[in-house]
């Protein structure tokens, strides 16, 4: 069967089976791109005879071919990429919190629109396969060396680079799964991860905030439930929402909300500063009624009067250079610290791991292992007996 295709054979690629890219030959990416469309019509009609266990002739077999190769796209139906993207982001809105849903409606969502724009191109299932053109690798160049951080600076941190990443190849794993589009190798989609630099409160740390005073109403709450969450371990989400049902026979009892809307049931003993608190509120604690950004705002806050300013040395990671950056260590907390600094000091004070964990909710030990921050002088004092 002819392609109706015609190329030199020094533009030919005999391995790969595909045109050259090269600056003289400005045709090589529209006939990689049919060649594709072939490729991708021969596999699927493939798949269906199998699957039904069915038998077609040649001539039907060409006309299937040359029908799906007018399809607009990779996808079986011939659906658009971003139709079914919309229809992702609505699955995850309804089944994930709020934090995944937005990781794909707004992040992931801005950066492929922006690098459709700069490369005046649409994305397409097909365009994301391991090629030399491929648009997956000019979405990471793009993140890479020319979204902007934060900081107004060109290039995104490593870790942010395989979070987006990470998104996109969840999005093509629910196409795949869903038979929406042909499926692809993915091995070039690398995520990407380095440890970062996070702290935690130590207990010395904790009881000066705990001994804070002349704190107004909302300073007060969210004084209080931090500390709740160091004593606990509990995420934001939960140890914002505790009622008096959660407290009995000194315990603290409650189901943790997880990302994929799973709950698990987790016993806790109530130590004394959890106890002096609920106590406070005769075991109904108030619920803060404001945002996240707030809640870290106000702790900062709190943490500075608690005399944390220590420096605290971060290094800043992109594809083009890295970078030291000090920090007074109020600066660097946030709700989530509180979890990281119970898991840290029941680790510094010899609790074995499995019942950390217990606690915590981990389900790994690796994903354990990432919430512990162990300061170089500490590990040093607690571990000193092994050299």
């Amino acid at each position: 069967m002819s392609t109706e295709l015609s190329i030199k054979p020094t533009m030919w690629i005999q391995n790969s089976m595909r045109a050259r890219i090269h600056a003289t030959f400005k045709e090589a990416k529209d006939i990689n791109e049919k060649l594709d469309k072939y490729e991708a019509a021969v596999n699927k009609i493939i798949y269906d005879l199998k699957e039904k266990n069915l038998s077609v002739s040649k001539a039907d077999f060409k006309e299937r071919i040359h029908r799906e190769v007018l399809l607009n796209s990779y996808t079986k139906d011939g659906k658009s990429f971003w139709f079914y993207y919309d229809e992702f982001v609505e699955h995850q809105k309804l089944h994930f919190c709020p934090s995944i849903y937005k990781d794909y409606n707004n992040s992931l969502r801005k950066h492929l629109t922006t690098v459709e724009t700069l490369y005046e191109t649409s994305i397409t299932f097909s365009s994301l396969k391991q090629s030399s053109d491929s648009l997956f690798h000019k979405f990471y160049n793009y993140l890479a060396y020319e979204a902007l951080n934060k900081d107004g600076e060109k290039g995104l941190a490593i870790n942010t680079i395989g979070k987006n990443v990470k998104c996109l190849k969840a999005f093509l794993h629910f196409c795949f799964d869903r038979d929406i589009c042909i499926p692809f190798s993915l091995k070039h989609m690398v995520v990407e991860q380095i440890d970062t630099d996070t702290v935690y409160l130590t207990e010395d740390e904790i009881k000066k905030l705990f001994e804070l005073k002349k704190l107004n109403a909302k300073e007060k709450i969210v004084r209080d439930l931090f500390i709740i969450g160091c004593e606990t371990g509990m995420r934001y989400s939960n140890f914002t929402k505790l009622q008096k049902d959660n407290y009995q026979s000194g315990n603290l009892v409650f189901s943790q909300v997880k990302s994929t809307g799973l709950k698990s049931k987790i016993i806790i003993p109530l130590s004394q500063n959890h106890k002096a608190i609920a106590e406070s509120y005769n075991y109904e604690l108030p619920n803060p009624n404001i945002t996240c950004f707030e809640f870290n705002q106000t702790i900062r806050s709190l943490c500075k009067d608690a005399g944390m300013t220590n420096k605290i040395l971060i290094q800043k990671l992109t594809k083009k250079n890295t970078t030291n950056i000090s920090y007074e260590k109020h600066l660097l907390v946030s709700s989530h610290t509180a979890r990281r600094s119970f898991c840290t000091n029941k680790f510094l004070n010899g609790m074995p791991v499995p019942a950390i964990m217990k606690f915590s909710g981990h389900k790994t030990e690796r994903s354990f292992m990432k919430y512990l921050k162990l300061d170089a002088e500490i590990t040093a004092l607690k571990f000193k007996e092994y050299f």
